[in-house]
């Protein structure tokens, strides 16, 4: 409850709203509507759930506006589509098709000895050592990293959003800046690659 005091004043005109009746007093108490604020619970919960993934901070840095909750598990639920679009991302640099193979065919399943052929000796053709795994033609794979980008970019950017839009007032880093921009410059790189 204490906390809650304490943040009333910092949180008070981003949470409040003009009264619609449009009064005339200036700086009475009834001009601002507070909106609705988390509950006790709702914000022990968050607290907890921050101990648990290693995070420590002080109470009063936590917002007690419900958006701010909401975009906190709008990250959390992106962070597990992150972490299999990740997986999925490092499955893919196994079963794509190298960029020294031949690639104009693109949506087609060909086998990887005949897409990837070296020319080096036209009358004896050069032994190519591949993994023996299936290739994905590179449509699809391009379509695929193309679908994991968007989720990287959702992610990176939720992130984002809740650092600069509810801890950075505080100079607290909720969100670990560096870590952020790696990841913002990662998709930059995947995105140049494609």
């Amino acid at each position: 409850l204490s906390s809650l005091l304490l943040l009333a004043p910092h949180c008070s005109a981003a949470m409040g709203k003009k009264s619609s009746q449009g009064s005339s007093r200036k700086g009475g108490a009834g001009e601002l509507l507070l909106a609705k604020q988390l509950n006790p619970a709702e914000r022990a919960a968050w607290i907890l759930e921050d101990a648990v993934q290693g995070r420590y901070f002080d109470e009063k840095y936590y917002p007690t506006d419900p958006a701010a909750r909401k975009d906190y598990l709008a990250s959390r639920q992106l962070e597990r589509i992150y972490d299999r679009a990740v997986i999925c991302l490092f499955c893919l640099a196994f079963f794509e098709v190298p960029s020294w193979c031949d690639t104009t065919d693109s949506f087609s399943f060909l086998h990887p000895e005949s897409r990837c052929r070296v020319d080096a000796d036209p009358e004896n053709d050069a032994l190519v050592y591949m993994a023996g795994l299936p290739h994905i033609p590179p449509g699809f794979s391009l379509i695929m990293e193309l679908c994991v980008c968007l989720v990287l970019y959702a992610k990176v950017s939720a992130d984002k959003k809740l650092q600069t839009s509810w801890f950075s007032q505080y100079d607290v880093n909720y969100i670990n800046r560096y870590f952020n921009l790696a990841g913002t410059a990662a998709l930059w790189v995947i995105l140049f690659d494609v």
